[in-house]
């Protein structure tokens, strides 16, 4: 369950980015979102970090990259190649102060929490993924090798081993 509302956390985090944005300028840092992002839009902060937690025993790892570009491309790289996301669905969120790698396996249902905006995905393994809404209707899937950016704002849940 999130902790705050749709509705409410939009408004959160359009608050949280200007508050990023006028720091960084203020500080003369550049704000670019970085490749771990599929957008260009500016780095947004997330009230409470990302996490992830198995209904009946599949398998939840992750790993945080370093916030800068390098961190980005490092996060992006791990998502993307077998050997070190293995037979899972593997994708990337962000923290306060971190990129974080999630690779979720096993045949599961599995909850988000705190997941939010457009970043890099991809389906290690030969069945589908589907995406749940809140409801724990399905709003869309990823077929097995399917690699492509997944927008988290409307996805509560991510179901694994579908044919």
């Amino acid at each position: 369950m999130r902790t705050v509302t749709q509705i409410g956390w939009r408004r959160l985090r359009g608050t949280m980015v200007s508050v990023t944005v006028l720091a960084a300028l203020l500080s003369g840092l550049s704000i670019g979102a970085g490749p771990a992002v599929a957008s260009a839009a500016a780095p947004q902060v997330a009230a409470a970090d990302p996490w992830v937690s198995a209904r009946a025993g599949g398998t939840v790892r992750h790993w945080d990259f370093v916030l800068d570009g390098e961190g980005a491309a490092a996060a992006r790289w791990w998502v993307h190649t077998r050997s070190e996301c293995g037979d899972a669905f593997c994708t990337i969120q962000r923290t306060a102060d971190a990129y974080r790698v999630f690779s979720l396996s096993r045949c599961d249902t599995f909850d988000l929490h705190n997941f939010w905006g457009l970043f890099d995905s991809h389906n290690h393994g030969t069945l589908t993924v589907e995406f749940l809404n809140r409801s724990g209707q399905e709003i869309g899937w990823y077929t097995g090798g399917m690699s492509d950016p997944v927008n988290w704002d409307p996805v509560w849940a991510v179901r694994t081993c579908n044919r």
